[in-house]
This record gives C-alpha cells, sequence and structure tokens, in this order.
C-alpha cells in the first residue's frame, strides 16, 4: 500500500485528470492557469507564459482545431462522475472546443456546489480549498485527514467520518 500523503487540492486536480481528461497547464500558477485536455496542454505549453491573457487566448485558439471536436478521448477516462453533481454538466461543456476558454481555474474551482472525494488518501486539506467559493457540500469521508483546518467558505454540510481526526 502507498503511504504517500495527498493535499485536498492534488486529489482534486487527480480526479479531474481521470475522470474528465483534464488538469492545469502550469501547475502552481496562480497568474495563468488553465485546466485542458491533456493533447491540448502540449501545444499550449509551446505559448510563452508572459503573454497577456488576451493574446494566451488568440493563442490557444489557433493550436486548437475545430475539427475532432466530439473526439473519443472519452473512453479512454474513468466515466464515474460521482465525486459531484456537476461532473456531468462541466464534461459537456468540455466536449465543445469553444468553450475551452472557460476552464479558467477561477471558472473550474466556482463550478461546483458539491465535491465528494471519498476514500482518495487525503491526509490534509490545504488553504488551496478556499478557492472552491461556491461548494456548499463537502464529502472527504474515507481518507486520512488528522484534523480539519481549512473549508469553502460556504461550506455548510461536511462528511468527514472514518478519518483519523482526533477531537
Amino acid at each position: 500500500m502507498c503511504d504517500q500523503e495527498f493535499s485536498f487540492s492534488s486529489r482534486f486536480k487527480y480526479v479531474l485528470r481521470q475522470t474528465l481528461g483534464i488538469e492545469p497547464l502550469s501547475p502552481g500558477s496562480k497568474a495563468l492557469e488553465y485546466f485542458l485536455p491533456s493533447d491540448v496542454k502540449i501545444l499550449a505549453k509551446k505559448v510563452d507564459a508572459s503573454l497577456e491573457i488576451e493574446n494566451f487566448e488568440k493563442k490557444l485558439d489557433s493550436c486548437i482545431s475545430e475539427e475532432d471536436s466530439d473526439s473519443d478521448n472519452e473512453a479512454k477516462f474513468n466515466t464515474n462522475l460521482e465525486w459531484s453533481s456537476q461532473a456531468p454538466r462541466l464534461r459537456e461543456l468540455l466536449k465543445n472546443r469553444k468553450n475551452w476558454k472557460l476552464a479558467k481555474s477561477e471558472n473550474i474551482y466556482s463550478f461546483f456546489h458539491d465535491l465528494s472525494l471519498k476514500g482518495l488518501r487525503i491526509k490534509y486539506l490545504d488553504e488551496e480549498i478556499h478557492r472552491f467559493e461556491n461548494v456548499a457540500s463537502l464529502n472527504v469521508s474515507n481518507n486520512m485527514l488528522l484534523s480539519i483546518d481549512y473549508l469553502p467558505h460556504k461550506t455548510r454540510i461536511l462528511h468527514a467520518y472514518d478519518n483519523q481526526i482526533e477531537t
């Protein structure tokens, strides 16, 4: 069994990659962060990171061909979208390449109202969880949490059973 410790945000990005096939364009960069399909991510990385956002989006448009917009890439990914009731809608939106501009990190994080990241060996809820500004229901059960240090500001329902939290 793996003893690796994971943060909430790293496991969220893992779930996005495994179920929707999207991942951050430039991990760790807060200034210009997009979640894009892996094949587009490779093309977009060729864009100079110092470009202004408008120029970046124009360059991104030129990297994305309109053909193949309904590709079979979806078959490569886990189809279980039970981790959020908004996940199927996001998948539908991202099928259309014209919507990829919506994949800015602030849009992705604010898109969700409920998240269920159960059993993913999450050790701690990191400060990045505050970026989920609309999450009202959060389930982090069956993980390895020792404490609850951070929560999304609008969280009203929290499920955190079967963790290692000491009271």
